[in-house]
């Protein structure tokens, strides 16, 4: 968990800088690339369900990682991602900032 947390920090300090100087609301820029297919796609699908599933907190539920939370919702409010989510999944983050 720790290592898991160490990477989410790191994570979170790209997207807030990403973000204050570009404007972004994805790694690559306005629209979403290959970097954040493979990794808002793990983390916004998987987290989701290893929460809800083995009733753990990996983000935080105390407003921890906002930028990291920022991103997985806008990937997941994506009308392309939408298209090809699975049905029945939840969406991540789970807790609210």
């Amino acid at each position: 968990m720790k290592l898991a947390r160490e990477n989410l920090a790191l994570l979170e300090e790209q997207l807030q800088l990403n973000g204050k100087k570009k404007n972004n609301r994805f790694l690559g820029g306005d629209s979403i690339g290959l970097a954040d297919i493979a990794g808002a796609g793990v983390l916004a699908h998987w987290l989701g369900v290893l929460e809800e599933v083995a009733g753990v907190s990996v983000v935080g539920g105390d407003g921890e990682y906002p930028a990291v939370r920022r991103w997985g919702r806008e990937y997941l409010a994506d009308e392309a991602v939408r298209a090809c989510q699975p049905s029945g999944t939840s969406s991540w983050p789970t807790s609210t900032p």
